[in-house]
């Protein structure tokens, strides 16, 4: 069983140094905007907004989202600025660009980036994303939303949040990320369910869970680990083993079941030959049909 001298110290917040919000200005990426700006609220941090500028810009288009985000911003009474880095081209690359949100935040002193992790077109789905080319090569914490669909939205005010936690070590930046997005009065009472994903091969019923003397001490061991995040952050997170057949669609399935309004994934930034997420990860954003966040904690 685990015991409390064998968890290591955390910092149980975001410090209230700037997070960066880099934006295209697109409809796509107000879910996105909605996340930084809950996070900044709960830090009390400002947001930096930054946009990589090329000389075929609409600015009109960016002019009625900047319209659009005013309001919101002085209802959480959110301080923001907007910052622009010309591009060198006409059309950057996605290095390029990639390469100017980390080192802008570096200069701005931001503790976050929290950015879209939409493909940004057909054709830089063959040299990857921009967002997930910065979650490679920023040393601060990195949030990425992933939306599956431009038509699904995070609700204002999130009721329930699952955190599906794939292995047995121990992270607490999503509870963190949680935290914020339920920090509000109105949102005080979300159910927050951290769900221990247990893999069951064919050959063990799903049912073992009930008499496994190692899945229970599996079970004791997360659970005094979720209580540490409740003592820690003042809410409320109720802790589960979910035993799967198939991580992506049964995580899915059961955040459908629960009616969760977003889904949030902890994973450390690989190396350079490696992929961005490990495969269950994969699979569990390719079969959402919610908001995901994936957080990769700074370095």
């Amino acid at each position: 069983m685990t015991h409390k001298q064998d968890l290591p110290s955390f910092e149980w917040s975001w410090s209230d140094a700037p997070i960066m919000l880099p934006l295209a200005f697109e409809p796509r990426e107000w879910n996105t905007v909605h996340i930084a700006l809950f996070l900044a609220e709960y830090s009390g941090s400002q947001v930096n907004i930054l946009h990589v500028n090329s000389r075929i810009d609409n600015t009109e288009k960016r002019d009625e989202f900047l319209k659009k985000l005013e309001p919101i911003a002085a209802e959480l009474k959110i301080k923001y600025n907007v910052n622009y880095a010309k591009a060198k081209s006409a059309e950057p690359s996605v290095s390029e660009i990639a390469d100017t949100i980390v080192s802008q935040s570096e200069k701005m002193g931001c503790q976050a980036i929290v950015m879209s992790a939409n493909r940004e077109s057909f054709f830089r789905e063959f040299f990857g994303r921009i967002s997930d080319k910065v979650a490679r090569k920023s040393k601060r914490t990195v949030l990425l939303v992933e939306t599956p669909h431009p038509n699904i939205t995070i609700p204002k005010e999130p009721s329930k949040i699952l955190i599906p936690v794939l292995r047995d070590e121990y992270d607490p930046s999503p509870y963190i990320v949680a935290a914020a997005l339920s920090s509000t009065a109105t949102t005080a009472r979300s159910e927050l369910v951290a769900a221990r994903v247990v893999y069951l091969p064919p050959t063990i019923p799903l049912d073992a869970v009930d008499v496994s003397k190692s899945l229970r001490r599996l079970e004791q061991n997360f659970s005094y680990r979720v209580a540490s995040s409740i003592k820690n952050l003042g809410r409320l997170f109720t802790p589960k083993i979910l035993p799967v057949r198939d991580v992506g669609k049964d995580v899915n399935n059961y955040a459908q079941e629960i009616e969760a309004d977003a889904i949030i994934l902890c994973n450390h930034k690989p190396s350079s030959f490696r992929k961005l997420l490990p495969r269950e990860e994969y699979d569990i954003v390719g079969n959402a049909t919610r908001i995901v966040l994936v957080v990769f904690p700074k370095e």
